[in-house]
């Protein structure tokens, strides 16, 4: 046996190290769950940065000039400075903007994005919703987006970003009918929507 492997699952290793009784089952179900977020958040977290890193670094090579390097070590700094950067900008209302439409089209073109989720199995009864339609349940959610960003062109009042608003739902459009043929596909081949 490896010295870093041990008989003793994580989920319980994990509850004794923090004085949790493990004779309860779902003791160890909440520490399992909890402790795949914390990682796969540290994991996300990691990659994002050394993504944003990676990118400024290549993009400078790609266009001959010296990268982010001012800021800390390698300039690894950069990206802490532009989260604060991003977190201190103002938000900037126009005048005539059509008010409930702005404040509700993020949260709709958000709530698209993780509505989908309710039908996606995480594992052996980590699922919120188990439709037998799951596969064009998450179609249709994913379609919702569609509209939030019509509202968000539409509410600032500007023929221009009306418009824009317009391409993004045409690009949305074009992007889910290839996505709706792969599914369909796999339906085919599965004889089910569900997604369990």
């Amino acid at each position: 046996m490896l010295p870093l492997q041990s008989e003793t699952p994580f989920p319980e290793i994990i509850a004794d190290l923090l004085g949790l009784d493990i004779s309860e089952p779902w003791v160890i179900a909440v520490t399992a769950v909890v402790a795949a977020g914390v990682i796969a958040t540290v994991l996300l977290t990691m990659t994002a940065v050394l993504g944003i890193w990676g990118k400024r670094k290549i993009t400078a090579a790609f266009t001959d000039r010296i990268a982010v390097n001012r800021h800390g070590p390698y300039g690894l700094l950069i990206i802490p400075a532009d989260a604060v950067r991003l977190l201190s900008k103002e938000l900037i209302v126009p005048e005539a903007v059509d008010r409930p439409a702005w404040d509700l089209a993020p949260l709709i073109i958000a709530s698209s994005a993780l509505l989908g989720f309710a039908v996606i199995p995480f594992g052996h009864g980590l699922q919120l919703a188990d439709p037998e339609t799951g596969l064009a349940y998450v179609f249709a959610v994913a379609s919702i987006a569609s509209l939030g960003l019509l509202m968000a062109g539409y509410a600032s009042n500007n023929k221009f970003s009306f418009l824009g608003g317009l391409r993004a739902v045409a690009q949305n459009l074009a992007y889910e009918i290839p996505l709706v043929i792969t599914g369909a596909s796999v339906v085919i081949f599965a004889g089910s929507l569900r997604m369990s």
